[in-house]
């Protein structure tokens, strides 16, 4: 199943949801700019943002909660995904540079200073 979600994620993309706000007294609707994932996780911090959206925001009232897909890769887990991909580009061109100093070193290829 774990596999399947995850093919539907790259064909589809990821699933989030946004949350649409009402200025109290008018007729002027907004979307928020905090962009939750649909897990677990991400559905507790929406739940807490509403929870605090409620309690302490007058000018505003939580009107409705979309759920859409994208392809780009929003905060939460998938942040996390993006840092270990990064992280493991950067390792990479690590060694990359390691290897070539090394192959330099071992060939006598550098330049000799007079």
């Amino acid at each position: 199943m774990k596999l399947i979600k995850e093919i539907l994620n790259l064909l589809l993309g990821y699933k989030y949801r946004a949350v649409i706000l009402k200025d109290r007294g008018v007729e002027r609707y907004w979307i928020c700019s905090y962009v939750f994932e649909d897990t677990p996780a991400g559905n507790a911090r929406l739940e807490k943002y509403l929870e605090d959206l409620e309690r302490g925001v007058i000018a505003h009232t939580h009107y409705e909660t979309v759920s859409f897909r994208s392809r780009r890769e929003y905060g939460g887990i998938l942040q996390e995904k993006i840092k270990e991909r990064h992280r493991r580009r950067d390792m990479a061109l690590k060694y990359l540079r390691d290897d070539t100093e090394n192959m330099r070193r071992y060939t006598g290829s550098e330049e000799k200073e007079e």
